[in-house]
């Protein structure tokens, strides 16, 4: 007799109602807890806050086309933009913005805008830059 399953057949389906009804949790959790500020993040810990399984989280991100740092980087760049936006002129510390919004260093702020926005946090300042002028 086995004593442990194998992982595929301990693998529950959930149904697309109840996987829309965990997205909304998912978020509400992501965007209330500002979790994405914290740069060590994991879908266990986003599962605890959202009451869910991780198995429920994974499940509704991949039904989204989405990977777990795929999602919380799409919120860090959000609040990296909304801070560039705030930023002074004057101020171009884009290494305090990487780490404020839950980027552990600029050149991963830099590599997360070119695969998702196809520009670099540099040039998105630059061209606010430009625009106040």
């Amino acid at each position: 007799m086995l004593r442990f399953l194998p992982w595929c057949l301990t693998r529950r389906k959930y149904s697309p109602r109840y996987l829309r009804q965990a997205f909304a949790k998912i978020d509400r959790s992501m965007v209330c807890g500002k979790l994405y500020l914290n740069r060590d993040i994991s879908i266990s810990t986003l599962a605890r806050e959202s009451s869910l399984t991780r198995e429920a989280v994974r499940q509704c991100l991949q039904r989204r086309g989405l990977s777990f740092v795929q999602y919380v980087d799409s919120f860090r760049i959000q609040e990296a933009l909304l801070r560039i936006a705030q930023m002074d002129i004057a101020d171009s510390d884009l290494t305090r913005v990487a780490h404020k919004s839950g980027f552990a260093s600029l050149r991963s702020l830099n590599y997360r805008c070119l695969k998702m926005l196809g520009v670099s946090a540099w040039v998105i300042l630059q061209r606010r830059k430009y625009q106040q002028m």
